[in-house]
């Protein structure tokens, strides 16, 4: 189960006999998704993902993931803000290769547009596009990021397909190697129903989907995201000629 920790956190006046106890009203998860090869489940991770979710009392929540690689030498960070409807207001992206800078860039959502300002190998980039979906948050390629694509399908439906069109996307890369920048991608999305897992984290509540169809030909992409309201990546299977596993490995409450 979960690792709760409670921080208490101080502030001063001008001196420390005036120290007083200040309470936050927010709510801050921590935890680590790791990935590994299926043939190679006991030799060495594949990747690894530390992320942060904030979620604040007017209800916006903020995840900062900071995304490893190793085996293709991508670092990436990520800021992904969204309001209380999962609805993205804005996000930062860094990428790196080897390395080096890849590229840079800020997103900023409104209800009918979304605006992108990069820099990356390819130079300066303004982008400027009508909001044409409201169902998807913004793929970032990091996996919690993933599974906060997901939170505005209809669950209240019975298993099947469902379609995600027009989202936006900081690349179409299979591993989000290129840009950042700003494309429209789609894919087809199966329900597979609820169930509960157990991973190293604990034992969650979770809705299982299966990512199929996408517009960059990515293989199929199963999901279980937490059904708490956070919509945790819980775990994951890439199949095809990747045959990946990811899981949440852990997680604690501040």
């Amino acid at each position: 189960m979960w690792v709760r920790v409670r921080f208490a956190r101080t502030r001063y006046k001008s001196h420390p006999e005036e120290e007083r106890k200040v309470v936050m009203d927010h709510t801050t998860l921590r935890g680590r998704i790791v990935s590994w090869y299926e043939e190679r489940k006991d030799d060495s991770d594949r990747s690894r993902e530390d992320f942060t979710i904030t979620r604040h009392g007017d209800g916006l929540m903020v995840l900062r993931s900071f995304c490893q690689l190793y085996d293709n030498g991508i670092v990436r960070d990520v800021v992904v803000a969204v309001d209380d409807t999962m609805s993205p207001r804005d996000a930062s992206i860094r990428v790196m290769v080897d390395d080096t800078t890849q590229g840079t860039a800020w997103y900023h959502f409104t209800d009918d547009s979304i605006e992108c300002e990069a820099s990356t190998d390819a130079g300066r980039i303004s982008q400027r596009t009508t909001r044409e979906s409201k169902l998807a948050t913004l793929g970032t390629h990091a996996l919690q990021s993933d599974a906060w694509l997901l939170a505005k399908l209809d669950f209240s439906r019975e298993p099947g397909p469902q379609r995600m069109d027009n989202i936006p996307f900081c690349s179409s890369h299979h591993l989000g190697a290129t840009g950042p920048h700003l494309e429209i991608l789609g894919a087809g999305v199966e329900y597979l129903g609820d169930e509960e897992v157990t991973v190293g984290a604990g034992t969650f509540a979770c809705h299982r989907l299966r990512f199929v169809e996408t517009s960059n030909d990515h293989p199929p992409y199963d999901v279980w995201v937490s059904a708490d309201g956070y919509y945790l990546f819980l775990k994951g299977y890439v199949g095809g000629d990747w045959k990946v596993n990811y899981e949440l490995v852990w997680l604690e409450e501040e």
